[in-house]
C-alpha cells in the first residue's frame, strides 16, 4: 500500500516547498467515496483520484509534510492568510493557559480578525494584554488576536475536536450548531480511538506527526493515514476526528 501526496494551491498545482497548500492524497488506501453520498464524494475526490482532505500543509525540502490547520479555519485579515492552529500552539505554551482556540470573525476594516477563546489555568487568569505580549515574542503582530474571551471550557465533539462553529456563534449571538453525524457513529469513534493509540498521540494540527509521503517518493502508510481512510469509508469527514 503506497500513497502520493501534494500541497496544492487554489489552481490545483503543487505549491513550492515551504509554502502552505491544501493536502491532497491519492493511492489505493483512499476510499472510492462517501457511503451513499455522491455529492460529498464529488466535492472531495477529483477526476484524477486526488482526495482533497481540507487540511492545510507545507512540505519541506526533504519531502516531509507538516499540518498547518484546517482550510475552513483559515482566516484572511487585511489580505494575509492566518492559520489559527499556529496561534493556538503558541498560546498553549503559556503557563497560565489550560486550553485555547482561535476563530475568525467578520470585520468591516480588515475583512476578518482573530478572536481567541482561552481556558485559564491560574486564578487570577491572565489578561488579554498579557497573552498578546507573550505571543508577540514569537508571532508577527498581524497574527495576534484582536479580541480575547475567557471561558470555563471549550465546546468539543466526542472525538475531542473543538466546535468552532459554537465559538463563532457566541460572538455573533446566534445559537451554535453541532456538526452532522457527531455522537452517533460508535464504530467510527472506535476506529479513531484505536488510531490514536497506534500513533501514540491525538490526531490533529497541534499534535501532528510528519509523514514521509512525497510526490517523488511514495512510501508505506502509517497509522494516521489508515485512520483517515477508515473514517472516509464510514462516511465521516475529516472534521469528525479529534483535532
Amino acid at each position: 500500500m503506497f500513497t502520493e501526496a501534494r500541497a496544492a494551491g487554489e489552481d490545483g498545482r503543487e505549491v513550492p516547498a515551504g509554502e502552505v497548500g491544501e493536502l491532497w492524497l491519492r493511492g489505493p488506501h483512499v476510499s472510492s467515496g462517501y457511503w451513499n453520498n455522491p455529492e460529498a464524494t464529488a466535492a472531495a475526490i477529483d477526476a484524477d483520484g486526488w482526495f482533497h482532505t481540507g487540511d492545510l500543509a507545507r512540505r519541506d525540502a526533504e519531502g516531509f509534510y507538516y499540518i498547518a490547520g484546517r482550510k475552513k479555519d483559515m482566516l484572511i485579515s487585511g489580505g494575509v492568510n492566518i492559520y489559527p492552529a499556529e496561534i493556538e500552539a503558541e498560546l498553549l505554551l503559556h503557563p497560565s493557559v489550560q486550553d485555547a482556540a482561535v476563530v475568525g470573525v467578520p470585520d468591516d476594516t480588515w475583512g476578518e480578525v482573530g478572536v481567541a477563546f482561552v481556558v485559564p489555568r491560574t486564578d487570577p487568569p491572565p489578561t488579554g494584554d498579557d497573552l498578546s505580549a507573550f505571543l508577540a515574542k514569537t508571532l508577527a503582530k498581524y497574527k495576534i488576536p484582536r479580541r480575547w474571551e475567557f471561558v470555563a471550557e471549550l465546546p468539543r465533539t466526542p472525538y475531542g475536536k473543538v466546535l468552532k462553529t459554537e465559538l463563532r456563534a457566541l460572538i455573533s449571538g446566534s445559537e451554535g450548531e453541532r456538526g452532522p453525524g457527531i455522537g452517533d457513529r460508535a464504530e467510527a469513534r472506535a476506529t479513531a480511538a484505536a488510531g490514536q493509540r497506534l500513533v501514540g498521540s491525538p490526531l490533529g494540527p497541534a499534535h501532528a506527526r510528519r509523514h514521509n509521503v512525497s510526490p517523488s517518493r511514495s512510501g508505506p502508510l502509517d497509522a494516521g493515514c489508515l485512520v483517515a481512510a477508515a473514517l472516509l469509508v464510514y462516511g465521516c469527514s475529516s472534521d469528525d476526528y479529534a483535532g
